[in-house]
C-alpha cells in the first residue's frame, strides 16, 4: 500500500486552535480516459479531518537558523531557544519541518491580564502577543493556555 505525506505549515496569522481540512484522493492508476471507455468514473474518496494547532510550537524551514526563528517569533535569544530544544545539534542550520518548542505553556488564572503576565515572565506585551496571536485582552479567559518565553538573563 502506498503512502503519501500531506504537509502544511500555517503562518502566524492562523489564530484558531483547530482547522478543518478536506482532501480528495483520486486513484491516478486509472487512466484519465477510463470513463470514456467504460461507464465507471475515476475512483476518488473525500476525507475530512481537523488539525489541532499546537501552542508554543513552530516548524522550521529548510536551512533556517535558531537565530532566525527567535527573531521571527519572539525576538528572544537563540540560545534560549536552543536550550528549549536540546535535540538540535546545529543551531545555525535546521532541517525542514523540525518541531521546535518556543517556550513553556501557562494556564491563565482568574484575574490574570496580559500586562501582568508579560511583566511576570519578563516579556514585553508585544512579545507575549507575538507568540500568542490567538489572544485578545478582552477575551482572555481562565483556563486558556498561553505560550510564554520567560526572560532568562537581562
Amino acid at each position: 500500500r502506498d503512502s503519501f505525506l500531506l504537509s502544511w505549515r500555517p503562518s502566524k496569522l492562523f489564530t484558531h486552535s483547530e482547522y478543518p481540512v478536506c482532501v480528495r484522493v483520486t486513484d491516478e492508476m486509472v487512466p484519465a480516459n477510463a470513463s470514456l471507455l467504460s461507464n465507471e468514473p475515476r475512483s476518488h474518496e473525500d476525507r475530512c479531518f481537523v488539525i489541532q494547532m499546537m501552542r508554543c510550537r513552530v516548524c522550521s524551514r529548510q536551512g533556517q537558523s535558531l537565530a532566525a526563528v527567535a527573531h521571527e517569533w519572539h525576538s528572544g535569544s537563540w540560545m534560549q531557544l536552543w536550550g528549549a530544544n536540546p535535540s538540535i545539534t546545529n543551531p545555525d542550520v535546521l532541517l525542514d519541518n523540525v518541531l521546535l518548542r518556543l517556550g513553556p505553556s501557562y494556564t491563565v488564572k482568574e484575574g490574570d491580564t496580559l500586562d501582568r503576565l508579560a511583566a511576570r515572565f519578563g516579556m514585553s506585551l508585544q512579545q507575549l502577543l507575538l507568540v500568542n496571536p490567538h489572544v485578545r485582552e478582552e477575551l482572555l479567559m481562565a483556563g486558556e493556555r498561553l505560550c510564554v518565553v520567560p526572560a532568562v538573563c537581562s
